[in-house]
Order: structure tokens, then sequence, then C-alpha cells
């Protein structure tokens, strides 16, 4: 069963939400050209180099790319790297820029033993907050996700024979089969692994389709399910909460791993991202979960101040 069916049927099941496709049809509405298109890869911040170490710095982020959002009364976090302050919005970008400035610097990010031999402190300063910033959670296990990369490139032959592979849903298997912690699933149908598809699509748009980007078969990855999504799935009208849910959300309670109400809000990402997306093919034949993902992403971070808040769980899967 495909990952988008065993949503459908969760999402038709459940009494803690609901999704309105006639509200992703008004939604498509406002889309455009430039709100699909997928990331330019053109901030000064970001890696360029050869394809080998910009692998790797995708591999490194995607491999710490998850749960940002702070304890209640502590600030968010936000870095400094070559004086110019990021994360204040998006800490995500914060930590994309911050790896890319250590490679930048001379951390070979694409050698297996300088990530198996990583320690605290060197991650801690990499991502050390930005005055009156908070700190990072999760800096333990964010570590060790980069210290198992490391071996995985022992295995594999280093970044780009992890990659190796002709289709993203292989590439999507192969990440998780020799990174345990990638695995992210709710289930034996729910097989999320929203962090290897996300990595996935990145390696294919950083390269344009060509080189390690050269994979088939791209239509067959969903969008990303993690905690920014519902929100604005919400604010477009296309998720709606039931009222207990939406309350436990508001009061900023945390949704444990696996509980009915996250994976819930999981399904409805992949299931809403499809009405969305079929919503705009008449629009833009062809267009993608990926692209859909982006745009939905874009509009998260740029309507944040006016979106319901996103729900809460402490996991590394996103």
């Amino acid at each position: 069963m495909s990952l988008l069916t065993a949503c459908r049927r969760l999402v038709a099941q459940t009494p803690h939400l609901r999704l309105h496709a006639d509200a992703a049809v008004r939604a498509v509405a406002e889309a455009t050209p430039e709100l699909l298109r997928l990331p330019a890869w053109d901030d000064p911040g970001f890696y360029d180099g050869p394809d080998e170490r910009v692998v790797a710095w995708l591999l490194a982020y995607n491999a710490i790319n998850y749960c940002y959002w702070p304890e209640p009364g502590v600030a968010r976090w936000s870095t400094v790297v070559a004086g110019r302050r990021v994360g204040t919005d998006d800490e995500a970008l914060g930590v994309m820029i911050s790896l890319a400035q250590q490679q930048r610097e001379g951390v070979a990010l694409w050698h297996g033993p300088v990530l198996e031999g990583l320690t605290a402190e060197e991650l801690g300063r990499w991502l050390a907050p930005a005055p009156g910033a908070g700190p990072l959670p999760l800096l333990e296990e964010r570590l060790a996700a980069l210290q198992e990369l490391g071996r995985a490139y022992a295995t594999w032959g280093g970044p780009l024979g992890l990659v190796d592979v002709a289709t993203a849903p292989e590439l999507v298997e192969r990440l998780v089969a020799a990174l345990p912690s990638w695995e992210d699933e709710r289930g034996p149908t729910l097989r999320f692994r929203k962090r290897a598809q996300l990595v996935t699509g990145m390696i294919i748009g950083r390269f344009g389709g060509q080189g390690p980007g050269a994979l088939h078969d791209r239509e067959a990855l969903t969008a990303y399910a993690d905690y920014r999504l519902p929100q604005i799935l919400r604010g477009l009208g296309v998720l709606e909460l039931s009222a207990e849910l939406a309350a436990r959300i508001a009061r900023h309670e945390e949704l444990v791993v696996g509980c009915p109400e996250e994976v819930a809000l999981r399904a409805a990402v992949v299931v809403g991202a499809e009405e969305l997306r079929l919503a705009l093919e008449p629009l833009w034949p062809h267009v993608t979960a990926l692209e859909v993902d982006h745009m939905l992403w874009r509009t998260a971070v740029a309507r944040d101040a006016t979106l319901p808040p996103f729900h809460r769980t402490r996991t590394t899967d996103y």
C-alpha cells in the first residue's frame, strides 16, 4: 500500500480532523508559477563547490533538520554566520547556512571520520545561539545523527556512493536503510520518511535534475509531513481540526510521538497536499508534490504571524 493510500484511509476514519477538497480548489486561485517554482539555491550563504561536497552539505543538514521549536518561555534559536544573523524567521535556513560555512572554513563534512569523531563541543560551536537567542533543542540527538552519517559514508563509499541510485524512491529506501534514525514510520503502512524524501527533493533541485540529481520517478514522492504544513493547510481552510485538538495545540500542549492526533496531522499533510496538487494540475500539468510542498512551506514562513499555531511533538522525525 502506498503512503498516500494509507494516509487517505486514516484521514477518512479519524475523528480528530477533516479535509476540505473544495477549499483546495479555492486556494489554488492564489497560486502563481513563481510561488510553485522550486528554490533557486541563490542564497549567498549556501555552499557551492564539487558535487561530493554539495551532497555532503545537504545530507549533513537533513541529518539534523528537525524540531526547532523552543520550550515555553525560551527564545527561538538563531545564529550568526560571517557577521550575518540567520535563522530568525526560519531556523532550518540558519542550520543550512551554518553547515555551509563550516565546509567553507575547511571542515570536511564529506569525510566519514570527521563526522564520526565530531564532539558535542564542536557541534555546539557550529550552532551557537546568536545574542539573545535560545539554544537549539536536541543537540545530543543531532550529534548522534551526524556521527551515524559518518559511519554510513564508510560503508557506502562517501556521499556520492550513498546517493548513487537511479530513482527518487530508491534513494529514499537507501537512506533509511543506511541511516536508521531517518526511518520515520508510524506502523507498517505509514512510512512518512520526511527527511529522506526532503533530501532527495533537495538533491534533485540543487543539481537541476543532472549529475547526482538525475533521479527518475520524482512524482512518486509525497509532501513532507512536518509541523509547519498543517499550519498553512489550516490557514487555507483545507484542514479543519476538531475543537479539542485545536484547543490542545493552541495551549502549546505537546503531542506525544505516535499518538492518534499526531499521526492524523501528518497523514493530513500528505493528503491535503495531494488535493492541492490535483487542483493545480489543470493549470500546471505534471505539477508534483515537491512543488506543492515548497509552495506551502514558503507560504507558511511568509504568513507565520497570521497562521494558527503549529503542533508540538519533540521528535527527530521532523
